[in-house]
């Protein structure tokens, strides 16, 4: 056969199976699903008679026409499965969150302190191991106090509080359902401290290690350097000045205080970096990089994104030891198995979205975005040699065929320059109705400040959390190590000081369901993970669009 035959029917059968289809992710999907019909069930008090018999019936006729009719069972079963998980996972989860005891009035209050938060008022403690007036009960509570209580006690401490103390399990809060409160069993309020008494210290090391960092950037820093690093490392923007955090949000950069798959790859890159200079054998290589990443993520909380970030880390390096093909769809569908699984809420929580969303928008757009703007950057070069009458040689026309070497510098650099681009395009194109309609507006300064900050988040990160660790391990010269660090975080910050980036957003009431599901449609389309013919592709693009402009002016 030749070797246009070969290529034709190559592309015939590339053409043929119109998508891969991948176990993990289908579980995944159905888990989703699953959890979204308990939600309307319990949360909207709908009626999901038909959403469950659709589930069960729509697959059946496929039955008569698969081969092999035992595997396609197995398959449907798995499937079944995992949408009944998650329609159960989540109905415990409410359940658990709504069958508390419920306290209204003073009280004695026992509890661990695990996590402190300042407010403009004082603080705010989050208490664990609750007792309440002498009954052991299930769940956290938050505390607000005076800025004395609030440098009295520290984390770890084991404290006995006469308080007021009020129960709050409704599912609905101020900005719709409490998806994190839920996950985090936080259904207590306690206010108005009357009498405090640190009874002793509990071994809680995540919390004693955050403790024990967080006043190392305290005490070495200046005041807003320490609370921007604290933001930066653990995720507490609380110490932030609220008018400085708005003008961040503004900018569109606010996730860079949110530990999420930017700081854990940093963190990984930085291991390897580290590992690969010592003779280290691969699997002992693993295994101390993923007790760095387990140890830093118990520290911050094992937030969704941690969680969603080391696993698809994990599994990426374990995957190239071991010689084994990595799919990233199927790790990040593992992942959220995984995340949602156990905190089904999660999944309503604007975090988990956020953290999710740019992941998949990172596989599925990146690659079409990069080969379009490297096509778009070749072109333009073309029309400007020509309009600068200069010839054009076989040789420069050749140098832009894949397998020709050697490339000019200009074309890697234009190569690296979009191959970035097209990761920081294709997270905001999927994160950009999640923002739309959680906070109201989108920040037309994101699409620029992201491509700045996002690298230098990225090389100075891991910077930042080994001059802290080794800072807390050194008191005495902590203030010579933070000191670059410090200069860096103020340059870092003063743009947001400068300028009024709230101009820059796009206002409005959000979009409608059917909005966001044209503008998914779309997206997923210009992937690469249909195989379909252009014509195909680029009409169900355009249907999409079209009916995205519709919904969007009706």
């Amino acid at each position: 056969m030749s070797t246009e035959a070969l290529k034709n029917t190559n592309e015939e059968t590339k053409v043929g199976r119109v998508v891969n289809l991948r176990p993990i992710f289908l579980c995944t999907l159905f888990l989703l699903f699953g959890i979204f019909v308990a939600y309307f069930q319990v949360v909207e008090e709908g009626e999901v008679f038909w959403w469950i018999v659709l589930v069960l019936v729509l697959p059946l006729p496929c039955f008569f026409f698969v081969k092999k009719k035992r595997r396609f069972f197995v398959c449907i079963v798995v499937l079944y499965a995992a949408f009944l998980l998650g329609n159960g996972l989540f109905s415990a989860a409410v359940g658990r969150y709504q069958d508390v005891p419920s306290y209204n009035g003073e009280y004695y209050v026992v509890g661990t302190v695990v996590e402190k938060n300042s407010t403009s008022s004082g603080g705010e403690l989050l208490l664990t191991n609750l007792t309440i007036d002498g009954r052991q009960v299930r769940g956290q509570m938050t505390v607000d106090v005076h800025k004395t209580v609030f440098t009295a006690l520290d984390f770890c401490d084991e404290v006995k509080l006469l308080l007021n103390v009020s129960t709050y399990n409704r599912l609905e809060g101020n900005y719709g359902f409490r998806a994190e409160a839920i996950a985090d069993g936080r259904v207590y309020h306690g206010a108005n401290i009357l009498w405090h008494k640190v009874q002793g210290r509990s071994f809680h090391p995540f919390a004693y290690l955050r403790g024990k960092l967080q006043d190392t950037l305290y005490a070495s820093m200046g005041e807003e350097g320490a609370a921007v690093a604290t933001a930066i490392l653990f995720g507490n923007t609380s110490g932030i000045e609220e008018g400085l955090l708005e003008n961040v949000r503004y900018g569109g950069i606010a996730h860079v205080f949110a530990v999420s798959g930017l700081h854990i790859g940093s963190a990984f890159a930085f291991c390897l970096f580290l590992l690969r200079r010592n003779r280290i054998p691969a699997l002992l290589r693993l295994l101390i990089v993923a007790l760095v990443l387990l140890l830093y993520g118990g520290i911050c909380g094992y937030s969704p994104s941690v969680i969603r970030a080391t696993i698809t880390c994990l599994i990426g390096y374990g995957c190239t030891l071991l010689g084994v093909k990595y799919d990233p769809l199927e790790s990040l569908s593992l992942a959220a198995l995984i995340v949602f699984t156990l905190y089904p809420t999660l999944i309503f929580g604007v975090g988990a979205q956020l953290s999710f969303g740019a992941c998949l928008g990172i596989l599925l757009l990146s690659k079409p975005l990069r080969i379009g703007m490297e096509k778009c950057g070749k072109t333009i070069f073309r029309v400007v040699r020509k309009l600068c009458k200069k010839s054009i040689k076989t040789q420069r026309v050749d140098m832009f065929r894949r397998n020709t070497p050697p490339k000019p510098l200009w074309v890697e650099a234009m190569e690296k320059v979009c191959a970035f681009l097209s990761v920081s395009f294709a997270a905001q194109i999927a994160t950009m109705p999640i923002l739309y309609n959680a906070f109201g507006y989108f920040s037309l300064a994101s699409i620029f400040l992201n491509c700045l900050y996002v690298p230098l988040m990225s090389v100075s990160f891991s910077w930042l959390l080994l001059t802290a660790v080794l800072s807390a391990l050194f008191p005495l010269i902590a203030a010579v190590l933070m000191y670059v660090p410090n200069l860096c975080i103020n340059f870092f910050m003063l743009p947001f000081h400068i300028l009024e980036l709230q101009v820059g957003i796009i206002e409005g009431s959000g979009l409608s369901a059917q909005s966001v599901l044209c503008y998914y449609g779309c997206a997923l389309f210009i992937s690469d993970k249909f195989h379909l013919q252009k014509w195909q592709k680029w009409g169900t693009v355009g249907v999409f669009l079209l009916s995205f402009v519709i919904c969007m002016l009706l």
